[in-house]
C-alpha cells in the first residue's frame, strides 16, 4: 500500500479518538517523522524572511517593520526566529492550538549552528552577528523567559475570536493558507486588512502542491487533484487539511474582497511535474499560469488615508 495512503488513513483514525490533538505530537515525532528538522525546511522556511522583508523594503526602503503579525507560526517558529536576526523587535506568534513550545528553542538554534551556520547570510541577506549573540544569552534563560527578550508574543486560540492588540506594520503567512477552508479564509481576509496599520503591507507565502507528496516522493505534485470533491473529503482530514486551491482561486479571493494585489510571485513547476489531463473535471477551469504554480507569494499594501 502507497505511504501517503497510510498516513491519511492513520490520521482520519487518530482524529476519532477522543483527545487526539494530545496524543498528534508524538505520533508527528515517532510515526509520521514530520517533526524532524532538515537543512532543506529551515532553509526554505528562513527564506521566506528574505521574501517577506522584501516585499516590505519595496515600500518602506532602509528600515524594518516595527510590529509583525504572523498568522500560523507552526511547530517551529522559524520565521519569527529569522526576523529576529535580521533585527525585527516585535512579533505576534499565533496558531488555532499551541504547538510551538519555548523550551524548543534550544533544539532548534542548535541544529541551525551545526547545519547553516555558515550560510546564514546568505540565506537571510539582512542578518546581524550581534543579534545571535544575543540570542545564545537569551537561550540561558528560563524558558518562559525567553519569549519577552526575543520581542515575541505567543497568541493561541481562534484569532477572530482574541484578536491581537494593537495593529502591525507587516502580516505575513507561511505555508498556512492552503490548509485553511474557504469559509475561513473569507472571515479572515478583511480581519487582516483591518490589522494592518495604514501604508502597512501583507504578505502571504501559499505552498499548493500535495502535502503528501513530500511524505511520498512517489507521487507527482498535483496528485490531489485527481480526485473530485466527494472522494477527497474522505482522504483530508484536520490533522493534515488541504483545500486544494489554485492559484486562480487566491487571486479571485483578493478581488472578492476588494483588496489590492500589489505584487504576486508565482513559482511555476517544471512541466513533466505536471499533467492537468489527469486532473478531476473541477479543476479544469484553471488558467496555464494557475496550472504549473506550485507555489505564490502574494503581496498588498493598504494606502495611507489622505
Amino acid at each position: 500500500m502507497p505511504s501517503w495512503i497510510i498516513k491519511a488513513s492513520s490520521q482520519k483514525l487518530l482524529t476519532a479518538i477522543p483527545g487526539y490533538r494530545h496524543w498528534y505530537p508524538w505520533c508527528q515525532r515517532h510515526f509520521f517523522g514530520s517533526l524532524q528538522l532538515s537543512p532543506y525546511f529551515v532553509k526554505d522556511r528562513l527564506e521566506h524572511v528574505g521574501r517577506h522583508l522584501k516585499a516590505w523594503q519595496q515600500i518602506h526602503p532602509n528600515r524594518l517593520p516595527e510590529r509583525v503579525l504572523e498568522f500560523g507560526s507552526g511547530w517551529y517558529p522559524l520565521v519569527p526566529l529569522g526576523l529576529y536576526l535580521c533585527g525585527v523587535k516585535k512579533v505576534v506568534l499565533t496558531d488555532r492550538y499551541q504547538l510551538f513550545k519555548p523550551a524548543d528553542l534550544d533544539k532548534l538554534i542548535n541544529f541551525i549552528e551545526d547545519e547553516l551556520w555558515d550560510k546564514l547570510p546568505e540565506i537571510l541577506p539582512g542578518f546581524q552577528q550581534a543579534r545571535w549573540k544575543q540570542l545564545k544569552e537569551i537561550l540561558q534563560l528560563a524558558p518562559e523567559q525567553r519569549l519577552s527578550d526575543l520581542g515575541w508574543t505567543y497568541q493561541v486560540g481562534d484569532i477572530l475570536q482574541k484578536p491581537p492588540t494593537g495593529s502591525f506594520d507587516l502580516l505575513i503567512s507561511n505555508n498556512t493558507f492552503e490548509h485553511l477552508a474557504p469559509k475561513l479564509l473569507n472571515a479572515l481576509m478583511p480581519f487582516f486588512w483591518q490589522c494592518l496599520k495604514p501604508a502597512g503591507v501583507m504578505s502571504h507565502y501559499v505552498d499548493m502542491v500535495d502535502h503528501y507528496s513530500y511524505f511520498d516522493p512517489s507521487l507527482p505534485a498535483f496528485h490531489f487533484l485527481r480526485f473530485s470533491p466527494r472522494q477527497w473529503s474522505w482522504i483530508e482530514n484536520s490533522l493534515q487539511a488541504q483545500n486544494r486551491w489554485r492559484l486562480d482561486d487566491y487571486q479571485a479571493l483578493w478581488e472578492r474582497h476588494q483588496l489590492p494585489i500589489d505584487a504576486c510571485w508565482p513559482e511555476l513547476l517544471p512541466e513533466d511535474r505536471i499533467a492537468p489531463e489527469q486532473w478531476h473535471p473541477s479543476f479544469h477551469h484553471q488558467s496555464e499560469t494557475s496550472t504549473r504554480a506550485g507555489y505564490v507569494q502574494i503581496i498588498s499594501v493598504k494606502k495611507e488615508t489622505p
